[in-house]
């Protein structure tokens, strides 16, 4: 697995600029044929559920690669995000797939905020981190702004059944946008089972299920784990695997001998003495298996001998085909 910095979220301010919606056409095909609407300097993106539309970057674009991972208003200040939800977030991709998968490509943003809450369209008093890919942590090394290159791309709204809004910022563009994606998005988020084994001394646990099938696309996932954890004697990894019964295997199956597919990268941090967060990225090319007939397996595991007290564990996927 790929060790890299990745993690950052974003959700907040509105702007009084006219709504645009994607195409007031009666099926999610014909709204994602619509002209795309061309995005501005700042743009307010809202809605309650996971939705797409079309849209236009006309010259090249930057954004802040700098995340504070705690910041509950968003990652930084290319992204800010407000609203209650599992994952809030937003993502540009292209309006076709990419062979080998989007991460290395220079033409994707991701950027979100976890929370640590378990409930669909729960409020997450406070206890969120943020994602983004790509990124750089904090004041760490390296350029401080990414670039969208010019061109058409997909812009999905990550939504968790109540109303968001996520503000994108992309430097060197004109004008504002309130953009209100109307097409569903292939997005599949879960809170899975969690099987644990000595919670509260020498811990393990691992959880994990099956999603939304696809050739092609990107699954995410988090685990917070509270507790005195201490990074020396801490383990951690992602699960990832095709299968094509749809009948989610035990969560115990989801540890370290389920290995992570190529294309996984993951980092940890830790907020405090308490807390300790791993981001996890699965991004995944053309598997060659028809999409009806390809059921994917995502999951986490985490080993520790330091007391672990609570553990939660949240994975989504979006589907690129």
């Amino acid at each position: 697995m790929r060790i890299r910095t990745n993690v950052a979220v974003a959700v907040a301010a509105v702007l009084a600029a006219p709504a645009v919606t994607a195409a007031p056409a009666a099926d999610a095909g014909a709204r994602m044929r619509a002209a795309p609407v061309t995005l501005g300097r700042v743009n307010v993106i809202e809605g309650s559920e996971p939705a797409m539309a079309r849209v236009r970057i006309p010259e090249e674009a930057t954004f802040d690669l700098r995340v504070r991972p705690y910041r509950e208003e968003g990652p930084n200040r290319s992204v800010r995000i407000e609203g209650r939800g599992r994952v809030v977030g937003v993502a540009l991709v292209p309006p076709a797939p990419v062979e080998g998968g989007l991460v290395d490509s220079g033409r994707a943003l991701f950027s979100g905020r976890y929370s640590e809450c378990a409930g669909a369209g729960c409020d997450p008093a406070g206890k969120v981190v943020n994602f983004q890919q790509p990124s750089v942590l904090g004041r760490g090394e390296g350029p401080a702004s990414g670039t969208l290159a010019p061109g058409d791309y997909r812009l999905v709204l990550i939504a968790d059944g109540e109303p968001v809004r996520v503000e994108l910022v992309l430097r060197g563009l004109e004008g504002r946008r309130r953009i209100v994606p109307a097409a569903p998005a292939p997005v599949d988020l879960k809170t899975p089972a969690v099987h644990v084994s000595h919670l509260g001394g020498p811990s393990y646990f691992s959880a994990g299920d099956t999603f939304e099938g696809g050739s092609r696309g990107v699954a995410f996932s988090l685990l917070t784990v509270r507790g005195p954890v201490d990074p020396v004697d801490a383990a951690y990894g992602m699960c990832g695997f095709y299968r094509s019964a749809a009948q989610p295997p035990d969560p115990a199956l989801y540890g370290p001998q389920c290995h992570a597919l190529p294309g996984a990268m993951a980092v940890g941090t830790w907020k405090d003495a308490g807390r300790f967060d791993v981001f996890f990225l699965q991004d995944y090319g053309d598997t060659g298996v028809p999409p009806t007939d390809l059921t994917r397996g995502h999951g986490v595991w985490f080993a520790s001998r330091s007391p672990v007290t609570a553990v939660t564990a949240h994975v989504f996927t979006l589907v690129l085909d």
